[in-house]
């Protein structure tokens, strides 16, 4: 919206700020800073934009830059980058319009390339409200096309392109060009009815772009994506069509670009919608709170229980007093989650036929190879932190020297991981497996998300590990609960904190020690770990926190102290197993 007259004027922009108005580049707020909108002007339709090789410079070098900067879903803000280059466009036509499902490659000065999804359309001025949810989000660039006023916008706003992608699904469409076939596929289990489509994108603030159809499905649009197959899509399938797992959302449809040299794409993935209260670890937040409650009108003048050291615990093994602070409905549903995360395993080493499921076994190399990624990941974090210790606080600082001391000890503890012979198997896991990834029904649990740890590549998070990693992910999570709880809530007072933190501790050990417990014997396994299983959770548990510790250090600072907790929680665990070696021998 304008409002002026001559050479100057004040516009409503796109961001909703308002602007003072001398040209179509230069721009002033009212506040008096300098701020360049970019207005992309073209006298070529909007079709051919993208084969002119100036149009596409431009669109690289002075829109796609600034915009994905200030996307949720692009992960390389804090990164220096060299410059961005539309890597490929695919054209669809949707209801006479033309959108463009391009993949930007984004160059950085120190880092490799990623890859990026961003589907793009140009809509007039004139009927941007009756297509277009418009928001921030939404909007790429402003633009004039053939000098009709409009704006270049991001097409997973555009309810036309959303429902086209779900009827596509429905239809198994295929649009091929000359390097490849786009595909939209969907199960041979699931009858999508597109008879009437209704679809809304969902605000919550991730990594990629949710939208949900008809109330029934829920449509993963991932934003970083690679020229291999997505370990989400490809375990969601696998578990639908291959398995009798029922603690997951089902396949329902896919969109995936297939090259004509055998690579792919996957741009999104269509999932049967689950019904839930939210996420485990506000559910399990709220128990840690309602813990504490209990902890401070009771626990003041009671002597703080002595740690049962097994690896798995019964609710009747451990002390009265945790029992009655803990609950047993609380202790029921970590069973349950126990006893989910088994079958999960138990479904994902299930086919002995494919070979991107077949479970093998550790070899010696594999174990060595394992070991020297251990001590280059504990080098590094523990060099970050010696850099950092100015960022944290005087309490944090006297941890983090008492960590930094027992370096060498941790290196020690993970050559045990090749010091010994290991039986175990590997197979596909989950890779990223923590409170956040599963989903409470009120009565059971729905695990999500089988992307895995979004540090690595596909490649790398397609490969075959222990399930006890898995489990370790779960058990440091309870951890994290415990510690979180204390940093989210400024409620508590400073005289409780202290005395909290010793609860912590105690919550922490046995909730992990409840859901192995189940985990275990829903495996068909001893509850008494044997040699190696003892190594692989140790390992596992120690790795988890020292990698949690670079990602606090880089994001978080005020939490460095709940990894720095967990190191050294479990570094006298392992100091007290070899104890218990020794008196043995």
């Amino acid at each position: 919206m304008n409002v002026g007259s001559g050479d100057y004027s004040i516009t409503v922009g796109p961001y909703g700020y308002f602007w003072f108005q001398a040209d179509a580049t230069e721009k002033k707020d009212l506040s008096g800073n300098t701020n360049e909108l970019f207005l992309y002007k073209s006298d070529l339709s909007w079709e051919r934009i993208f084969s002119n090789y100036n149009e596409v410079r431009i669109l690289e070098r002075k829109i796609l830059q600034p915009f994905m900067k200030k996307c949720r879903w692009f992960g390389g803000k804090a990164r220096a980058i060299s410059k961005m280059s539309i890597h490929k466009v695919i054209p669809l036509k949707v209801e006479g319009e033309t959108h463009y499902l391009t993949i930007i490659e984004v160059h950085y000065v120190q880092r490799l390339p990623e890859l990026y999804f961003l589907p793009m359309c140009f809509i007039p001025s004139d009927s941007i409200f009756d297509k277009v949810e418009y928001t921030a989000q939404s909007v790429v660039s402003r633009a004039e096309i053939q000098g009709k006023p409009g704006f270049i916008l991001d097409s997973s706003y555009h309810k036309g392109f959303r429902d086209f992608l779900f009827t596509s699904m429905e239809r198994k469409a295929r649009i091929k060009d000359d390097e490849g076939t786009l595909e939209f596929n969907s199960s041979v289990f699931t009858k999508l009815n597109v008879n009437t489509v209704d679809s809304k994108i969902l605000k919550a603030d991730q990594s990629n772009t949710a939208i949900i159809y008809n109330d029934q499905y829920f449509f993963k649009f991932y934003r970083k994506i690679e020229q291999e197959i997505n370990p989400d899509l490809e375990i969601v399938r696998f578990l639908t069509e291959n398995t009798s797992f029922k603690n997951s959302p089902k396949y329902a449809g896919s969109v995936e670009y297939r090259a004509n040299d055998g690579s792919i794409i996957v741009f999104g993935l269509l999932q049967e919608k689950v019904e839930n209260q939210g996420d485990s670890w506000v559910m399990t937040i709220d128990s840690v709170g309602r813990f504490y409650e209990r902890v401070i009108a009771k626990a003041k003048k009671e002597k703080l229980p002595a740690l049962v050291n097994k690896a798995a615990v019964k609710f009747e093994e451990a002390p009265e007093l945790i029992q009655e602070f803990i609950g047993r409905g609380f202790y029921e549903r970590v069973v349950r989650l126990g006893q989910r995360t088994a079958e999960m395993h138990l479904a994902l080493a299930s086919d002995q036929t494919n070979p991107a499921f077949v479970p093998e076994y550790f070899t010696a190399n594999y174990q060595r190879s394992l070991y020297s990624a251990l001590r280059k990941l504990t080098r590094d974090r523990f060099k970050l932190l010696e850099q950092s210790m100015d960022k944290l606080n005087d309490e944090t600082q006297e941890l983090a020297r008492k960590v930094l001391a027992m370096e060498d000890k941790v290196l020690e503890c993970f050559s045990e991981v090749y010091q010994i012979k290991i039986n175990a198997i590997k197979t596909r896991i989950h890779g990223d497996f923590h409170l956040g990834q599963i989903l409470f029904t009120g009565k059971d649990f729905i695990i999500i998300d089988f992307e895995g740890e979004p540090g690595f590549s596909f490649s790398e998070r397609r490969l075959k590990k222990s399930p006890i990693k898995d489990v370790a992910g779960m058990m440091r999570s309870f951890h994290y609960a415990a510690f979180g709880k204390i940093l989210l809530n400024e409620n508590y007072r400073e005289k409780d904190i202290e005395f909290l933190i010793q609860w912590a501790e105690q919550w922490q050990h046995y909730v992990s020690r409840f859901y192995l417990g189940a985990y275990l014997e829903r495996m068909g396994l001893a509850s008494a770990l044997t040699e190696q299983d003892e190594t692989l959770l140790r390992t596992y548990l120690l790795e988890k926190a020292i990698y949690e510790l670079g990602y606090e250090l880089n994001g978080r600072p005020e939490w460095v102290n709940i990894p720095l907790r967990g190191i050294y929680y479990h570094m006298n665990r392992y100091f007290e197993a070899k104890e218990v070696r020794k008196k043995k021998n």
